[in-house]
């Protein structure tokens, strides 16, 4: 479904795409893709931390 999305937004023209994850959520998952950390977010409870990837197009 990602690499759909990324087809539709390059056949319109965007040039990259964002999006977020938690360090318990799918980091890796995104990064084996090609995405690439932004941005991190600390504070959370648990000592969690929120990334803002962006990959390309």
């Amino acid at each position: 479904m990602l690499l759909e999305a990324e087809k539709i937004g390059r056949e319109r023209g965007a040039l990259f795409v964002t999006l977020s994850t938690m360090d318990w959520e799918a980091l890796p998952f995104y990064q084996k893709l090609g995405y690439s950390i932004e941005f991190t977010r600390e504070g959370y409870e648990k000592s969690s931390r929120m990334f803002m990837l962006r990959k390309d197009l």
